[in-house]
């Protein structure tokens, strides 16, 4: 699971005794996948029949955390705002560090609830995240949605700068900030 797309193909055979699979309904139909393990948040929307074993957290429309769209909910915490709280709450930055991300963790990103002010921004994210989900990863969409982000969170310029610095200068040459800085360094040659 990496951020908007799941690469890489491992297979589980199902077929094997002595395993105690959960139901298969678990696996089939629209959900999102985070990814435990790692450093930083690494999550993905699939409708495909993946099997998966305990490295992931699956959510559903259904679940109780996710009253929105899983669009909405992956265009968040896929966010560099949402990267620099999860280390902001998390703390543990060093590259030789193996973190899980928690059920508690992903409970404490904070999702901006849906208002008739900020409804206009909710379904520009849910069209950005499908249409990247749908044709493929696009630098230009995903920053799209960070701008989008920032902006349902009322983030000022001077405030983005210190998320973008933070990236940038505080948290070592991890996969998730090589993915992100190409436009951080878009953004100061401004």
């Amino acid at each position: 699971v990496n951020r908007y797309r799941l690469v890489g193909e491992k297979y589980i055979d199902i077929s094997k005794s002595g395993f105690n699979y959960k139901s298969r309904s678990l696996y089939k139909g629209k959900k999102m996948l985070v990814r435990k393990t790692g450093i930083g948040i690494y999550a993905a929307i699939t409708t495909d029949l993946v099997y998966f074993s305990q490295s992931v957290f699956v959510y559903k429309e259904k679940n109780r955390l996710l009253p929105l769209k899983l669009e909405y909910f992956l265009g968040i915490i896929n966010s560099r705002l949402m990267l620099y709280y999860y280390y902001l709450i998390v703390g543990d930055i060093n590259w030789k560090s193996f973190p899980q991300l928690t059920q508690n963790t992903i409970e404490k990103i904070p999702i901006k609830q849906v208002t008739e002010q900020n409804k206009h921004i909710y379904d520009s994210i849910c069209r950005l995240v499908m249409d990247i989900t749908t044709n493929g990863y696009s630098e230009e969409k995903d920053m799209e949605i960070e701008n989008l982000v920032f902006e349902l969170y009322e983030i000022t310029d001077k405030e983005k700068e210190c998320v973008f610095d933070f990236l940038k200068n505080s948290v070592q040459n991890l996969q998730i900030i090589k993915e992100t800085r190409n436009y951080n360094e878009e953004k100061k040659n401004d």
